[in-house]
């Protein structure tokens, strides 16, 4: 096979996927990993200026695409989602991989759908979730402060809001983090920080994992097993500090399943080495696969 009939038929599993489910695929499924890589490589490459100008065209109107069959985001204004999708999503791209363009789509997609059940401004529920992370160009800790300083700071949000909705959207990118020592000061900052827990017990343990890979490259397996039961127990066990805020979310009955399994620490055990295997390996593979490309 030809490096253009593989370009093509890789674009053709994007494309049918896509339109089966509106968003990337899914990195949580091993089987969709290798089409993700490709993907976020597309990316690279369009960034680069290398991919030439037919097949940045396709690409780009085939992510354009993905929200088309949501029917969570039809009422976000058109111009808003073109705006997210070209300028706020893929700065994204280069944050640890617990924070990358999936997540953002997630957090996006999630707090759209808890926006029916509110009396709310879907355009400002939007852009909140879309710009609550972009803190972390700047720095980790405080990332939820500068996402919301960056907000404030961007002037073309003023061509659809005004001040003081610019500011609500500010809020409620400052309240979405769980450690936060106050409560969200809106709806919006429920409907953020509610949609950013994404309590799927299987992903939170995978994210876990793959931070302290990223981020603590010098401990061994043993070392990251300790840091991964200590962030669990902290956050999310019996006690910990995480706190849900929209009733009609599906994350308190996933809490629950997680904080099973954090008490099942042998269960929790075999789901940690598991996943860190299974990082590790993606790791190593993604590298190699742009070494080659």
């Amino acid at each position: 096979m030809t490096h253009s009939e593989s370009w093509q038929q890789n674009f053709e599993l994007l494309r049918a996927y896509i339109e089966e489910h509106h968003h990337l695929p899914d990195k949580k499924k091993v089987e969709n990993r290798g089409l993700l890589s490709w993907a976020k490589y597309q990316r690279k490459r369009i960034k680069a200026g290398a991919l030439d100008e037919e097949r940045r065209r396709l690409f780009e109107e085939l992510l354009a695409s993905r929200s088309n069959g949501c029917k969570s985001m039809h009422k976000v204004n058109p111009e808003i989602l073109e705006y997210i999708r070209d300028r706020i999503i893929p700065q994204y791209e280069d944050f640890d991989s617990a924070h990358r363009v999936d997540h953002v789509e997630s957090v996006i997609a999630a707090a759209l759908e808890m926006s029916r059940h509110y009396d709310v401004d879907v355009n400002i529920v939007a852009m909140a979730a879309a710009c609550h992370d972009l803190g972390l160009g700047e720095d980790r800790k405080t990332h939820h402060l500068v996402s919301g300083r960056l907000i404030r700071e961007n002037a073309d949000l003023r061509k659809w809001f005004t001040q003081e909705q610019v500011e609500t959207i500010a809020r409620a990118a400052e309240d979405h983090r769980a450690s936060s020592d106050h409560e969200p000061r809106s709806i919006y900052g429920r409907i953020i920080a509610e949609a950013d827990r994404q309590i799927d017990p299987y992903t939170v343990i995978r994210r876990t994992v793959q931070y302290g890979l990223e981020h603590y490259p010098e401990l061994d397996m043993e070392g990251h097993w300790q840091r991964t039961l200590e962030h669990l127990h902290e956050k999310y066990a019996d006690g910990g500090y995480l706190k849900l805020w929209i009733p009609e979310s599906s994350n308190a009955s996933e809490l629950e399943r997680l904080r099973a399994i954090i008490r099942d620490e042998a269960g929790l055990r075999s789901i940690f080495e598991e996943i860190f295997e299974q990082t590790r390996v993606t790791r190593v593979l993604c590298n190699i696969f742009y070494d080659q490309n």
